[in-house]
């Protein structure tokens, strides 16, 4: 193969791995962005009440068990975006990460 042709080669292997570096630190985010969501929901979740004694305590639990319930619900629909845009991002990532590959087998067979 010509040097104009592994020169190109070699070019375009240094963009693929710029993709995939671009790539996967998507990933990285977005896995980061969920992993922060479920914490919060573990959170929620973790809030121990005692049972209580007096009407006004009953009140403020009842509400909070309402603040809790919409808290809840907020989070899961942000789960579930977070998860779409995380499984979405990681089979670009997979690809891009293909191609790196491919392109970095191809040069060292060309250069022995």
């Amino acid at each position: 193969m010509n040097k104009d042709k592994m020169a190109r080669l070699r070019a375009a292997k240094t963009l693929t791995q710029m993709a995939e570096d671009a790539e996967l630190a998507r990933v990285r985010a977005a896995m980061a962005r969920r992993n922060a969501t479920l914490e919060a929901l573990r959170r929620l979740e973790s809030g121990v009440l005692v049972e209580p004694t007096d009407i006004a305590a009953q009140c403020a639990r009842g509400r909070y068990a309402l603040w809790q319930e919409r808290q809840r619900r907020h989070l899961n629909m942000r789960l579930a975006k977070e998860t779409a845009e995380w499984l979405t991002l990681r089979e670009t990532a997979t690809r891009a990460v293909g191609r790196n590959d491919s392109l970095r087998r191809l040069l060292r067979k060309l250069e022995s």
